[in-house]
């Protein structure tokens, strides 16, 4: 609760009356007799980054004599704002919250020069580096798979359905469908049975303001992971629900049958799979394993990888996603190596034939 507060207290509601009310109007919706806000054509997700980054960097600037003028977005306030980031978290999640802090000042004041800004934000994304090796705590499909599917076995051996057999369901489960379907988190969370599931033929559909890129996404659910899913919504989904939960019909439910917190199914993932493989894999790493598979088992195909994350340009995919460059680049390496050690032996065998 103190974690979810502490995100309440940057919302636009405890901001200063001057930018709440340029962010109130940056969020109005549309009418027949006026447009809606510049925000109302971006994804849920997005604007709330925007809105709690931005009031990050109010908190950090309120005593500083902040003004107006631009979002009171100068590079000296910009500079500071990092600096003091870098101490509480990762290079990458301080460009994150600057670009976001710009992005929404740009929501409230469109009209506003904030090329200064941008060319700042770009120095710096050229000096960031990661400080968290992403690539050493990926884990094969192939290996989340089959430690998903172990789980469901431990939970189909029970004796009985408890709720610890069905957890244990659960959690295998949710990895063999992060592994073979990798949806963004939030999309997980909210798909809804017989809204966003047809669990008679897998099919998948969100409509364009459900999606981060703001377009309609429509897919089939591998008959494997149909059939897993069919025997948690039928046998082991009831069981997690409280007595007298009001069920919403989410896939992942709530003990109250609501939406999980935006955390939950983070927090399942990491926990099961340290404790079982001891790699900190989250949620999002589904991604980046699926992306970086493609390329290591068909690099030729490595475009594809793309389409499977709903990305709009590869180069997403390939700077942010892929991350077996290193080992594919290794094994070419090796494999010419072997290659040419090869040749000089046939070489070789030759010249003694010859010689004879």
């Amino acid at each position: 609760m103190a974690r979810v507060n502490r995100y309440r207290k940057w919302t636009h509601n405890n901001w200063p009356p001057p930018w709440r009310a340029k962010w109130r109007a940056a969020i109005r919706e549309g009418d027949a007799f006026r447009p809606g806000g510049p925000a109302t054509k971006l994804s849920a997700r997005t604007v709330w980054n925007d809105e709690t980054a931005f009031g990050r960097y109010l908190e950090f600037t309120s005593a500083r004599g902040l003004s107006e003028q631009e979002g009171g977005l100068t590079l000296d306030y910009l500079r500071q704002f990092a600096q003091h980031l870098g101490q509480l978290v990762a290079p990458f999640t301080v460009l994150a919250l600057l670009s976001q802090a710009i992005a929404a000042v740009r929501l409230m004041y469109p009209a506003a020069d904030l090329g200064a800004p941008n060319r700042a934000i770009d120095r710096f994304a050229s000096t960031v580096r990661p400080v968290r090796n992403v690539e050493d705590r990926l884990l094969d499909p192939v290996i989340l798979i089959a430690v998903g599917e172990a789980m469901m076995a431990e939970a189909e051996a029970q004796s009985v359905i408890d709720a610890a057999s069905a957890t244990l369901f659960r959690d295998g489960a949710l990895i063999i469908a992060g592994a073979l379907f990798p949806l963004r988190t939030r999309n997980w969370r909210m798909m809804r049975i017989g809204q966003h599931l047809d669990l008679a033929t897998g099919r998948v559909t969100f409509t364009a303001h459900e999606m981060k890129r703001k377009k309609d996404f429509e897919a089939v659910l591998e008959p494997v992971l149909l059939l897993r899913i069919r025997r948690f919504v039928s046998h082991y989904r009831p069981v997690l629900l409280e007595p007298g939960a009001h069920d919403e019909g989410y896939l992942w439910p709530a003990p109250s049958g609501g939406i999980t917190h935006r955390n939950t199914l983070g927090q399942i993932v990491k926990r099961t799979l340290l404790k079982r493989t001891r790699k900190a894999f989250n949620f999002h790493c589904f991604r980046a394993s699926a992306a970086t598979f493609i390329s290591d088992v068909a690099p030729e195909r490595a475009r594809m990888a793309s389409g499977v994350l709903h990305h709009s340009r590869p180069s997403t995919t390939h700077k942010y996603y892929i991350k077996g460059r290193k080992r594919q680049a290794f094994r070419i390496y090796q494999s010419a190596v072997r290659d040419i050690i090869a040749r000089g032996r046939r070489r070789r065998s030759r010249t003694r034939r010859t010689r004879r």
